[in-house]
């Protein structure tokens, strides 16, 4: 019986190690077939990179030498050359005495915007335009004006440089409808340009009567002082009789 038992074990042994051995076999072979693949794609790379031709590069420096010769030579010129002394240069300036002047303005009565090519602002600089200040011939009208009230009387002034056919109507309009005293005071003094456009003299008599700002009214009586016109004459000496 125990013959028996240790026959048959011995076969479950065998076949066991027949099997072992039978996968380690088809193990390696399938590892043997990996192998040989990436040894085939190795040379097929191998055979792509001998096969890219680089082309020759050919660098001719013989000029570059020549010019490096001729460079070398003129500096050993360089070695040779004296630089004289640069005498030293005295400028006598004579004493310039420039006379005082004493200018009189009390008297003078002064149009800040009466020059078309002059810009002239008393707190900044000078500029080429028209000659304004900013307190715009003493009124304070124009002393807490905020960004957008100062970008409005700009855009008036600058109605002003139209042609009559457009500035006119525009200036009047102003007059009329802006309550802003600012606004009306720089109206009147750009209808200063159009004094023989018709209804211009009309517009400057009503405001010079009737404005609410003694300010505009003075200025308008100042634009109709420009007029060469009888009818301004006519006006201003109504005014001065009231």
């Amino acid at each position: 019986m125990k013959t028996r038992v240790f026959t048959i074990a011995v076969m479950i042994f065998s076949l066991i190690s027949t099997v072992v051995l039978f996968g380690q076999d088809v193990y390696e072979k399938k590892l043997e077939r990996k192998l040989k693949k990436i040894e085939r794609d190795l040379n097929d790379k191998e055979y792509q990179l001998h096969s890219i031709e680089i082309p020759e590069i050919h660098i001719d420096l013989s000029g570059l030498e020549e010019s490096m010769i001729h460079f070398e030579h003129s500096l050993s010129h360089l070695e040779h050359i004296e630089i004289p002394e640069i005498p030293e240069i005295h400028v006598d300036i004579p004493e310039i005495n420039v006379p005082e002047i004493d200018l009189d303005f009390s008297h003078f009565d002064f149009d800040f915007d009466f020059a078309q090519n002059f810009h002239f602002d008393f707190d900044h600089d000078f500029s080429y335009g028209e000659f304004y200040c900013d307190d715009w011939g003493g009124s304070d009208l124009f002393d807490d004006l905020s960004e957008d009230e100062e970008i409005k009387v700009s855009a008036i002034r600058s109605m002003g440089r139209q042609d009559a056919e457009k500035a006119v109507p525009a200036l009047k309009k102003v007059i009329a409808v802006e309550f802003n005293p600012a606004y009306r005071y720089e109206a009147v003094r750009q209808l200063r340009r159009f004094l023989d456009e018709k209804g211009v003299l009309k517009v400057l008599a009503e405001t010079a009567k009737n404005d609410e700002n003694v300010d505009v009214r003075k200025r308008a009586i100042y634009v109709l002082g420009k007029s060469d016109s009888p009818k301004a004459v006519e006006i201003l000496e109504e005014i001065a009789e009231r």
